[in-house]
Formats: structure tokens, C-alpha cells, sequence
């Protein structure tokens, strides 16, 4: 019970349930299509690993009861996801390089496999720290959160550079749909790659980057779905197929209207609590409210 009392719901959380949500979905859906591609089996694979990261997150960055256990369930996954991915993307709609594919499976796989075990050496024996700006807690790794974005790059950089020579070999509707997913990828991966080391080196509030990536990543797979459904040349059931576009619909324009919602909510919030800070500094003897914890005064006469 103690965990649950220390729920924090913003629209991070919130955004990031709703990720994680459409992952569940398009895994689960996914992996029931009868007699699937291989290119369909690593795109399922792509959402179940995000709806592992994704609870993880979960339970990292919306509480603030400490625990290593879901941020290392997230930092295991994450470069899976991008592995998967870049299967997927070399695959779809036809693999046209076998042997290439099945080069890069292994060389990822086993380098992902290593640099994860990296990770535990180094995260079993780290401390963990409260940080503020993303109002959750995280491991104390520095290096090898820079060492993460360094080898996240190189697998994103595979992905990317599968899309665009698809882009360039395919003809038709299938170059529209490795179009849809260059732009997903964009949303999904780039953008938030860029801002993660932006807020790593101080430019962007933790903050701010958890609120643009629960914004970006379910639009990121909104696209990326509708673009393999509409080109996939594996067996699925039309009312299938409209009951995911749906739920897709449903869950994106939700996630709009939360966004909105939340934001105004949380500077309702802030101006109220400002307003309450304000008055009681300016009240001779600064009798407490039951919400304040503590009072620190700094006076630039005294230096005190």
C-alpha cells in the first residue's frame, strides 16, 4: 500500500500509459495475425519490448518510492526495441538483402546482449538519486547513460538508413508507406533522441523532454502502424483492421485532449500554490500551513 500512496500522475505518466497501452494493442494484435511475415514477427516484437519499457517507465517515473527495478527493466529493453526495429524496417515490405539482414541480427543482437551486461555491472552497484527536474528517481551512471546514447545513435542510425534506401527502392504505394514510417521514425526516435541530450547536457528540463516524448510517441506509432497496415502483405480480417485504426484513432485524439487538459491543470496548480507561497512570506510570523514542509530565507544585507 505504501507504493501506491506515492503515485504521482502528470501528464508524462499519463502520456506514457497511453504508449504503453498501444503497444500492448499492436503487440497483442500483431502477434495473432495467422501465418505472419517475419517482417510482422519483429514489428510485434518492437511493441511488446516497448510495453515492457513502457511499464517500467511507469512505475520508475510516476512514483516516488525508490527502486532500481523498473528503471533497469527499462534500460535492459530499450536497445532491443531499436534492434527489433531495424529488422523490421529491413524487411518490410520485402527483404531484399538477405543476407545482409541476417548480418546485422547477429552483430546487433550479440553487441546489445554485451553492452546490457555492461549495464548490470554497473547498475547493480550504483546508487540511486531524486532528480528533481523529472520528479522521479535514476540510477547515478553518468558514463554509462552517455555511453547509452552513444550506442542508441549507431542502432538508430541502422534504422534510418534502412527507411531512406527503402524510400529509394520502392515504387508505388509501398515508397508512400516507407515514407509515413521515415516520418514516424522522425517523431519517435530523432526528435527524442535530440532532446535526451539536450536535457543531459542542461539545455532542457527533464521535464519538458518526458511531457515532448508522451506527446511524440504515440503519434510515432499511430503512423508506423497505419502505414504497415495499409501496405502488409500478410492475411488479416478487414473488421481486424478497423478495430485497430480505431483504437489507434481513439487513443491518439485522447491523447491530444490529455495533453491540453493537463497542461492547463498543472499552471492552475502552479498559480495557485504561488499565490499561497506569496502570502504567506508576506504574513508577519509566517504561521504554516499543513502542506509546508519547510521555510528557507536568504537576506543579501546580512549574507544569512
Amino acid at each position: 500500500m505504501t507504493y501506491f500512496n506515492s503515485i504521482y500522475i502528470n501528464y508524462s505518466t499519463i502520456g506514457s500509459l497511453l504508449t504503453t497501452l498501444i503497444a500492448f494493442g499492436a503487440g497483442t494484435f500483431l502477434l495473432l495475425l495467422p501465418k505472419k511475415s517475419k517482417a510482422t514477427l519483429y514489428l510485434s516484437m518492437v511493441f511488446v519490448t516497448i510495453f515492457i519499457c513502457g511499464m517500467g517507465y511507469l512505475f520508475s517515473n510516476g512514483s516516488y518510492e525508490p527502486s532500481k527495478i523498473p528503471r533497469i527493466v527499462t534500460l535492459l529493453g530499450v536497445p532491443f526495441r531499436f534492434v527489433f526495429l531495424s529488422q523490421f524496417l529491413l524487411r518490410f515490405p520485402n527483404n531484399n538483402k538477405p543476407k545482409l539482414t541476417r548480418v546485422f541480427l547477429y552483430v546487433t543482437v550479440i553487441a546489445t546482449i554485451l553492452f546490457d551486461g555492461y549495464f548490470l555491472s554497473q547498475a547493480l552497484k550504483a546508487d540511486l538519486i531524486f532528480d528533481i527536474n523529472g520528479h522521479s528517481y535514476d540510477l547515478d551512471i553518468p558514463q554509462y547513460f552517455t555511453n547509452l546514447g552513444r550506442f542508441l545513435v549507431i542502432l538508430i542510425l541502422i534504422s534510418v538508413v534502412a527507411v531512406l534506401w527503402k524510400v529509394i527502392i520502392t515504387k508505388g504505394s509501398e515508397k508512400k508507406a516507407m515514407l509515413v514510417i521515415l516520418l514516424a521514425l522522425i517523431l519517435d526516435m530523432i526528435i527524442p533522441l535530440y532532446l535526451n541530450v539536450q536535457q543531459r547536457n542542461g539545455a532542457l528540463t527533464r521535464e519538458k523532454f518526458l511531457t515532448v516524448m508522451a506527446f511524440l510517441s504515440p503519434i510515432g506509432s499511430f503512423l508506423l502502424l497505419i502505414a504497415f497496415l495499409n501496405t502488409t502483405k500478410d492475411r488479416s480480417t478487414f473488421l481486424f483492421k478497423i478495430v485497430g485504426v480505431s483504437f489507434l484513432t481513439f487513443v491518439l485524439i485522447y491523447n491530444v485532449i490529455l495533453y491540453l487538459f493537463m497542461m492547463d491543470r498543472e499552471e492552475i496548480y502552479d498559480f495557485i500554490h504561488r499565490k499561497e507561497l506569496s502570502i504567506l512570506l508576506d504574513t508577519e510570523g509566517k504561521e504554516k500551513i499543513p502542506e509546508l514542509e519547510y521555510i528557507l530565507e536568504y537576506k543579501p544585507s546580512t549574507g544569512e
